[in-house]
């Protein structure tokens, strides 16, 4: 039973978490994949959605309103503490991080077609129009690597690379940052599967209440082996 549920509530859980994310991306990840669109097509779509699903930063309302969400129905639906954990550490990592993975894996082999790497800087030389750089290296997450890789390669000229800068800049921001979001994720994940399991077995007893209510008295009078006479 909880295994069905589980997997239901990680399915469900998926599904919210992508969608939402992908309607709600700031308008730098919109540009962005509206520039790369021709070179990447759904595989940057994807990994731009789901990096930001799992590394937004926790002071963006609607990003976390989104993950605490999509936490709480998958645990909701997977029944029990532990089941909405299960839920919370299979979207986590299993979906995102696979989905990352292979978008990323995509990426690359895009990549290695030359065709492609010309009409790839042909795009970055010339952005279609509507396109804001400013809006795309000031994107959440996106930006502040881009800005933060920046200061880390200006650091190495003339004394070899920064270490310190970049573990501070780079490293240490994304990791904050998956840290909260997965914390968020298991802890209301499990408050979730903790109402789930107080509530279903509520419903239930409900529903064999109404029914042994709406039965008719006379039913066990009447079996389908006896039959009636007349």
């Amino acid at each position: 039973m909880y295994t069905g549920s589980k997997l239901l509530g990680w399915i469900v859980s998926m599904a919210m978490i992508f969608g939402l994310t992908l309607m709600f991306l700031p308008e730098g990840y919109a540009m962005l994949i509206t520039w790369f669109n021709p070179v990447f097509g759904l595989n940057l779509t994807v990994i731009l959605t789901e990096l930001y699903a799992l590394l937004g930063p926790y002071n963006d309302m609607v990003h976390i309103s989104i993950l605490i969400g999509a936490a709480l129905v998958g645990g909701l639906i997977a029944g029990t503490g532990k089941g909405g954990l299960a839920v919370a550490i299979s979207t986590l990592f299993f979906g995102f991080l696979l989905i990352v993975g292979f978008g990323v894996l995509s990426v690359f082999t895009v990549m290695t077609n030359p065709t492609v790497q010309a009409q790839l800087m042909s795009l970055i030389t010339s952005p279609p129009p509507g396109v804001d750089i400013v809006a795309v290296l000031s994107a959440p997450v996106i930006g502040g690597l881009v800005d933060s890789l920046i200061t880390f390669i200006l650091s190495g000229f003339g004394g070899g690379f920064d270490i310190p800068t970049l573990i501070s800049s780079v490293i240490q921001p994304i990791l904050t940052a998956l840290i909260i979001n997965v914390l968020i994720a298991l802890i209301i994940g499990a408050i979730g599967g903790k109402i789930g399991g107080y509530i279903l077995p509520k419903k239930e007893k409900l529903a064999k209440k109404i029914e042994s209510k709406t039965t008719s008295p006379l039913e066990p009078m009447f079996k389908p082996d006896e039959g009636v006479s007349v």
